[in-house]
C-alpha cells in the first residue's frame, strides 16, 4: 500500500509540479486551479494565493486551496487538488 500526503504548492515543488504539467499536458488538469493554462509554477503560485482568499479570489467565485498529492515512497507528485472553501450558488 501506497503513502500519499497532501503538500501545499511552493516553489520547493516546482521540478515534480512541472513534470505533472508536462505529463498532462495533453488531458485537462482536473483541480489543477489553472496550472495547464499559466506558463510558469511562481505566477501560478501567485494565482493560487489570490484565489484562496474572498479579498482576492475572482468575482464571483468562492476562495479555495490548492494541494500537491506527493507519493511518500519517491516524493514524486502523483495528483492535485483544488477544494472549495464553499459554495457560491448565482439564481
Amino acid at each position: 500500500m501506497e503513502t500519499l500526503r497532501l503538500v501545499t504548492p511552493s516553489l520547493d515543488w516546482e521540478n515534480e509540479i512541472l513534470a505533472y504539467k508536462v505529463a498532462f499536458a495533453n488531458e485537462h488538469l482536473y483541480g489543477g486551479n489553472r496550472l495547464a493554462e499559466i506558463e510558469n509554477v511562481e505566477d501560478w503560485l501567485i494565482h493560487l494565493e489570490k484565489e484562496s482568499s474572498y479579498a482576492t479570489c475572482q468575482n464571483g467565485r468562492s476562495p479555495s486551496s490548492t494541494f500537491l498529492c506527493i507519493r511518500e515512497s519517491d516524493s514524486k507528485m502523483v495528483g492535485i487538488c483544488n477544494i472549495r472553501h464553499d459554495i457560491v450558488i448565482k439564481f
